[in-house]
């Protein structure tokens, strides 16, 4: 159990083989070596409130990353890498039954509510607002421009901050910077702790 909240916690279910013996192949054959060997596997999460179930994964466990408002009445869950669906989910916690706020589809190009990100980059998780009423996330693009002499492209490396509304999922774009390189040391968009 590890506890996300004062009053929210993550209950994962651990399957556990062991066996008494390890098996090694090589060229001139396989062999059995008496040493004792454990794997684990989470094979089940939940998200619980007291006795209360907020959330639970479906099927294979997905990688998912939670982070609870910090007055606990939502929880965002995303996953931690780029899969078809990737989806940001904003869950109510605040009592009867659990329903999905807002839903963000945040990689790829530009989608429904306005966050994107390039191919391959995700929507970082940077903080929920001290007022529990948004998101604070960070994109990253590259822009490949045509080289005049003939030769690779001109990266042009963007960063980008965005607001999303913990109500309706709507987005909004606070800050676009830009570099020559994806070194991000000063400015509005310089790098800073983010969400583990």
């Amino acid at each position: 159990t590890t506890q996300l909240s004062p009053h929210l916690a993550l209950v994962e279910r651990v399957h556990v083989h062991r066996t008494a013996y390890v098996g090694m192949v090589e060229s001139t054959g396989s062999f059995f070596l008496p040493i004792p060997y454990a794997q684990e596997e989470v094979v089940g999460k939940r998200v619980m409130r007291g006795a209360r179930t907020v959330w639970t994964s479906h099927g294979v466990v997905e990688d998912r990353r939670l982070a609870p408002s910090p007055d606990e009445q939502r929880l965002l869950l995303w996953e931690r890498v780029a899969l078809p669906d990737y989806r940001w989910r904003i869950l109510d916690t605040s009592g009867g039954p659990v329903v999905t706020v807002a839903e963000l589809t945040p990689l790829g190009h530009v989608e429904e509510r306005g966050v994107h990100a390039s191919p391959g980059y995700l929507v970082r998780f940077l903080g929920w607002s001290p007022d529990s009423r948004s998101i604070e996330a960070e994109t990253e693009l590259v822009e490949i421009a045509p080289n005049p002499d003939g030769g690779l492209g001109i990266q042009t490396f963007i960063r980008e901050l965005w607001t999303i509304d913990a109500s309706t999922g709507a987005a909004k774009r606070t800050e676009r910077c830009t570099r020559p390189n994806d070194e991000w040391t000063d400015g509005p968009c310089a790098d800073r702790p983010r969400a583990r």
